[in-house]
């Protein structure tokens, strides 16, 4: 009887070892046959799945960004928005959120050294832009939401990813999550705007 190989499992352990890779070395220095030695496959193996290390970074943004955004749409959905007596107690929450829960500490790294491609690689910074504004939409909509009219509503939507992208650039240099908390909560309370 053949043996039956789960495809997406197998995607998923080279995407994880990809992650794990890029935790103890540099982007620049990191080779294919490193990944698939760290998943047990081998070199050969590993390019049925991903023809190059480009597909594969591609693949890893996209399974990232991806888990984060999915978790966002779900945490925006557990709140009542109207609950929010402004846009510096919803920045707050959700920076809260994206600390604690949904930045996957681990794929700080990662993300940040796939960033840097977006300068010299269109493809990964088209990914970039598509997945941001994916992001940005969902920020727009729900500020909207709050209320907010639709020309601030895109300027929160602007800082919110800003926040985001200072999370990942803070992590990296490492800031515990108390220190990022401590200083959106500091940022957020100068803001003046309600949700009216």
């Amino acid at each position: 009887m053949p043996i039956v190989i789960d495809k997406e499992k197998e995607k998923r352990k080279i995407l994880d070892a990809l992650g794990e890779c890029l935790n103890d070395i540099p982007l620049a220095k990191v080779s294919l046959r490193d990944i698939a030695k760290k998943a047990g496959f081998s070199h050969s193996k590993l390019l049925v799945y991903f023809g190059s290390k480009e597909q594969l970074l591609q693949a890893f943004y996209e399974d990232r960004f991806d888990a984060y955004y999915y978790g966002a749409v779900s945490w925006f959905g557990s709140r009542r928005l109207n609950s929010y007596s402004s846009v510096a107690e919803f920045y707050k929450d959700f920076i809260r959120y994206s600390v604690t829960d949904g930045i996957d500490k681990k794929s700080t790294n990662c993300m940040t050294q796939i960033f840097g491609l977006a300068k010299y690689n269109p493809d990964i910074e088209n990914l970039i832009r598509i997945s941001f504004s994916r992001l940005r939409y969902l920020f727009e909509i729900t500020f909207k939401e709050l209320n907010i009219p639709e020309e601030k509503a895109a300027s929160y939507a602007d800082a919110a990813i800003c926040f985001i992208e200072g999370i990942l650039l803070c992590r990296l240099l490492g800031f515990s999550n108390e220190d990022l908390l401590r200083a959106v909560d500091a940022f957020c309370d100068t803001m003046g705007d309600t949700a009216d």
